[in-house]
């Protein structure tokens, strides 16, 4: 997890002409910022594109190798 002020620090040094693309991605936008609060505090989550999300990649490699076993 990061947090608001980190995000905000590495996104300032983003010139303002710069293509962004996300994981090497160019078809992937952050579409909405949602906000929540709970007891723990604020809880902020970075909505993408729909039909993509962020997966961890063992979990993909694991998919593929039990794909590629069928």
């Amino acid at each position: 997890m990061i947090s608001g002020k980190e995000l905000k620090r590495m996104v300032s040094l983003i010139p303002d002409n710069a293509a962004v693309t996300i994981n090497g991605n160019y078809n992937v936008d952050i579409t909405q910022v949602k906000m929540e609060t709970d007891m723990d505090g604020l809880l902020v989550d970075l909505l993408l594109t729909p039909g993509y999300s962020i997966t961890k990649d063992s979990v993909m490699q694991e998919m593929f190798k039990d794909l590629q076993m069928r």
